[in-house]
């Protein structure tokens, strides 16, 4: 074990590509996915730490309930009742739109302290993000790999890589 510097934003990254692995049936190499788990397990805590920032508080989610309660109550609906959603949009009934602008609005101005609250939380979890830590990892051998590794995932572990390759 040893430590690197990196960003939270990149442990995310390396975490989200590990998991991913970790899931994969295609590793047939032990030590790879030793070094997977391990890396997991070392990361938690990081990730723990991102997601209790990033929680909305409760004043936010009594405005996200209401907002989503509005939406469900002025989109237009399927065959089955249902609202439509198109892109992860509800699509909104023509004949009920200033209804649901109004009713927006309102929700808006009545949560107004929760929402700038967010805001600005969400600011400065992006910023977070940014900044530098330094987390516990396994090095994965670059040996441990097998050809059919994504350049991607390759490229957002290249952290936890370390070349042991002999060149010739």
């Amino acid at each position: 074990m040893s430590q690197i510097k990196t960003t939270h934003r990149k442990v995310i990254a390396m975490n989200n590509v590990l998991r991913t692995l970790r899931d994969s049936t295609v590793l047939n190499n032990v030590r790879l996915s030793y070094a997977i788990a391990k890396n997991i397990r070392y990361m938690e805590a990081d990730i723990e730490v991102i997601k209790e920032v990033g929680k909305p508080d409760d004043e936010y989610m009594k405005f996200e309930t209401a907002r989503i309660k509005l939406n469900n109550d002025c989109a237009q609906k399927d065959s089955r009742k249902q609202p439509r959603i198109i892109d992860n949009r509800f699509v909104i009934d023509p004949e009920k739109q200033a209804i649901f602008d109004d009713g927006l609005v309102a929700l808006q101005e009545e949560h107004k302290v929760a929402i700038t609250a967010h805001d600005q939380k969400q600011k400065n979890l992006e910023k977070m993000l940014d900044d530098e830590c330094t987390v516990d990892a396994y090095h994965i051998k670059l040996s441990w790999i097998p050809p059919t590794f994504k350049p991607g995932d390759i490229e957002v572990l290249m952290e936890l890589i370390e070349d042991d390759l002999v060149v010739s």
